[in-house]
């Protein structure tokens, strides 16, 4: 057998499905058959329209190489497809948000606040269900070529397992979201909202995550324990929202202690390394990163790649900043 070309062939695989689209409706009243459109995470008008230059902003991508495996660039991309995902219909996605994108932000407004959150939860879980699907392809498509064999449990399969289990996970954390949202109850969920004024814009956040391996323990994977983060500017300065269930408060809070006991130009560069070690779901302004030296977009980029990938590691060094 030809490996080389077997190889090139199953590679060429994998490079099709990741860049096939997921979609789904994630309306959370009944099931929706609608074809999802590309629905923006990040307010395209308002937010983006102070991120972006010349219609664009920069975004990490990541690609698998053949030879090298997986690498990261950060890149420009065009505002209309920036942070955008296709979970929600077109009707579905305005009726959802209507209250958060036909009305300016009040950070005393407990339903937009909600619904800031609420989109975030909406863009991981399709993440992690296109990542199970995308996972799931490469693996059946393996075991057709004979790459691996099915009876045995072995890492690719694990891989495979895990995926999907970690997308059911989230699912059961998007559906808590659901039924805040079907009851109008949304004091459950906690935002703790900073703003800091006088910071121009460089940068726009929407991601939720954990600060803990959810799938390590039984009462984790079926309650996981995550947090929301939204970063977004306006005019004047710079909003910066923590958002988590009311019912695990206790066990996020020591996460988030330095976070909120820092002084706020300290919070910067906390929370710009906070957006690095746990979320991809980013923009950052060209004229911030156009003007950042060629070793500190090294230091940022390999920041983040290490996190994301791989083990969590800190590091203090004030180069990670991503404010101005």
């Amino acid at each position: 057998m030809d490996w080389e070309k077997e190889d090139r062939k199953y590679f060429g695989d994998i490079f099709k499905q990741i860049n096939s689209k997921f979609h789904r409706c994630f309306w959370p009243k009944e099931s929706c058959s609608e074809e999802a459109i590309r629905a923006h995470s990040i307010q395209n008008s308002g937010v983006l329209d102070l991120i972006s230059e010349n219609n664009h902003v920069i975004m990490p991508q990541m690609g698998l190489d053949i030879e090298k495996g997986p690498f990261l660039k950060f890149e420009e991309i065009g505002r209309n497809k920036a942070t955008t995902f296709t979970g929600l219909c077109d009707k579905h996605d305005s009726e959802l948000f209507k209250p958060l994108d036909t009305v300016k932000f009040d950070p005393g407004n407990i339903e937009q606040l909600f619904l800031l959150s609420y989109r975030s939860v909406m863009r991981e879980l399709h993440a992690k269900m296109k990542a199970a699907v995308d996972i799931q392809s490469q693996y059946g498509r393996g075991v057709e070529l004979g790459r691996f064999n099915p009876e045995i449990v072995d890492q690719p399969m694990k891989m495979a397992t895990m995926v999907i289990a970690e997308a059911y996970s989230f699912y059961l954390y998007k559906f808590e979201y659901d039924k805040i949202y079907l009851s109008m109850n949304f004091k459950n969920i906690v935002h703790n909202v900073d703003y800091i004024e006088n910071i121009s814009p460089s940068i726009a956040v929407s991601s939720a995550f954990s600060f803990i391996d959810n799938m390590h323990y039984l009462e984790d994977r079926q309650n996981p324990k995550c947090v929301c983060l939204n970063i977004f500017p306006d005019k004047n300065g710079i909003f910066i929202i923590f958002s988590y269930r009311k019912d695990q408060e206790a066990k996020l809070l020591p996460y988030l202690e330095r976070f909120f006991q820092a002084e706020k130009f300290y919070k910067l560069y906390i929370v710009s390394k906070l957006v690095l070690m746990y979320c991809e779901n980013l923009v950052l302004s060209p004229k911030f990163y156009n003007n950042l030296s060629d070793e500190r977009k090294n230091l940022i980029k390999d920041f983040f790649m290490q996190n994301i990938w791989g083990e969590k590691k800190d590091s203090e060094n004030e180069a990670l900043c991503l404010f101005n």
